[in-house]
């Protein structure tokens, strides 16, 4: 099953005709997106753990796909760079014209609000702990 799931993500990756991959920005825009991103609770969380753990790597926002005149959304991850290798744990959409975030889950290609996402992972954390 993880092996159709890896397919399925490297298929859709393909699909999207990458058009950026940066985690600085280019221009105004990806750099406020790219800051909306970086500034959501879960980064800076994680992000303080990883420096008071003194992990060498942090978390940053990569945008993945650009707007277009039929997809007015930025893609963006939020990946761990590794030597050489980069490690992607989610996807948002960011709408170029309002900057509403939502999230976007890549594997059944879902897009959710921050707020369906937070209390959707909020159940299955509890799930967790009663099993």
């Amino acid at each position: 099953m993880k092996k159709v799931a890896l397919v399925f993500n490297l298929l859709l990756l393909i699909s999207l005709e990458i058009n950026a991959q940066d985690c600085n920005g280019t221009n105004k825009r990806e750099k406020k997106v790219l800051k909306l991103i970086n500034s959501l609770p879960e980064i800076l969380i994680e992000n303080q753990f990883r420096k008071s753990a003194h992990s060498a790597t942090f978390l940053k926002a990569y945008i993945q796909k650009i707007p277009t005149n039929t997809d007015h959304n930025y893609y963006v991850s939020i990946s761990e760079e590794k030597g050489e290798r980069l490690f992607t744990y989610d996807w948002y959409k960011v709408n170029s014209g309002t900057y509403v975030i939502s999230y976007y889950d890549m594997i059944n290609n879902k897009t959710m609000s921050l707020k369906e996402w937070r209390m959707h992972n909020k159940q299955l954390s509890k799930h967790k702990t009663l099993s």
